[in-house]
């Protein structure tokens, strides 16, 4: 058992790089669901046809060695953004939203292993409060706009979303921006 002296170190050596890091890369993108147009434009020129095919088309080894050789100290990786989409499977998001705002191909945990392979720190880009531009009908399903229980649906939701990243990925970032 870690006490708490022990505890305190060991977070200590974990994150004190977040204070002297000095060269970081950020990584965005905002993907679409299943009723509307991706917008995302590959580097062939054509448009994904959904998330699926956006995540196939990443080339993840390519993506960490240009990232290296640049000499980046942290990545501050995008989770979910815009529409709530993520480029990693996750039962949360598929249980509140239905199919088609997730991946199947885990390209958020591919990015996370090659990097920890190069001593790349990653900081994973989430935002919990972009439930506007979400359809009308997951805005409905999901609470975004009903104040009656103070947001307690959405609330769930989200904290549904959070709880399944940090299982995920929590030993392998050093933290979750919002």
């Amino acid at each position: 058992m870690i006490g708490d002296t022990d505890m305190q170190n060991y977070v200590w050596q974990r994150h004190e790089d977040v204070f002297s890091m000095r060269m970081g890369l950020f990584i965005h993108w905002a993907g679409s669901g299943p009723s509307s147009n991706t917008g995302i434009l590959l580097s062939d020129g054509k448009t994904a046809q959904d998330i699926d095919h956006f995540a196939d088309s990443v080339d993840v080894d390519r993506v960490v060695n240009e990232i290296a050789e640049l000499g980046f100290e942290y990545v501050i990786l995008t989770d979910f953004h815009g529409l709530g989409t993520t480029l990693h499977p996750c039962f949360a998001l598929e249980k509140w939203r239905g199919a088609g705002y997730t991946s199947k191909r885990d390209v958020v945990g591919e990015m996370i292993a090659k990097l920890k392979e190069k001593d790349i720190r990653v900081i994973l880009f989430t935002h919990p409060l972009d439930g506007h531009d979400y359809p009308k009908d997951q805005q409905e399903k999901l609470g975004w706009n009903d104040s009656s229980d103070n947001y307690g649906r959405w609330n769930d939701f989200i904290n549904d979303v959070y709880a399944e990243l940090a299982e995920r990925y929590g030993d392998d970032t050093i933290g979750i921006a919002f």
